[in-house]
């Protein structure tokens, strides 16, 4: 049975310990450590209570509260807390980078396929007119270079040479 002073001192411990590792309602990191403080506690607790068939004391528990209070494991749970925040925001920022490109993706694939549905193919007419076109400017081209060298002049001489 709990003791008046032994619940001051189980109070002055949790909140020691709290003090020790919260630096403020906004540190994150800080509460995050000292939830993991706490989980170590239920877990030997736990452990405790599991070999032994009773919960610990106090005084069992004093040891634990001491290494929970000391330099190294308050390090130890920050770093930790430090860690498990790092994994969550990497994790978070990730899927938050995967939904907005698959957005992206998506609004693209959407104005592609607009784009696309307003082209209408020219069928195949159009491509012979093309290339009937394209002839006949090469053939003008030619013609005016022709002239304008004077080939002419010398296919025609040519030719009544080789008629003679």
């Amino acid at each position: 049975m709990p003791t008046e002073t032994s619940n001051n001192l189980e109070e002055h411990s949790y909140s020691k310990v709290y003090r020790l590792l919260v630096n403020g309602e906004d540190d994150l990191v800080g509460q995050i450590a000292y939830a993991i403080y706490k989980q170590q506690k239920i877990e030997k607790i736990t452990r405790f209570t599991t070999q032994n068939k009773r919960p610990p004391s106090d005084e069992e528990l004093s040891s634990f509260m001491e290494n929970a209070e000391s330099e190294t494991q308050r390090r130890f749970y920050n770093d930790r807390a430090v860690s498990i925040l790092k994994e969550f925001l990497e994790q978070s920022l990730t899927a938050e980078v995967d939904e907005m490109n698959a957005q992206l993706k998506s609004e693209y694939d959407a104005k592609i396929k607009e784009l696309l549905k307003d082209l209408k193919p020219k069928g195949f007419m159009y491509g012979v007119w093309q290339g009937v076109f394209a002839s006949f400017i090469f053939f003008a081209a030619g013609i005016l270079l022709l002239l304008a060298t004077g080939g002419w002049a010398r296919i025609g001489q040519a030719l009544i040479q080789l008629a003679q």
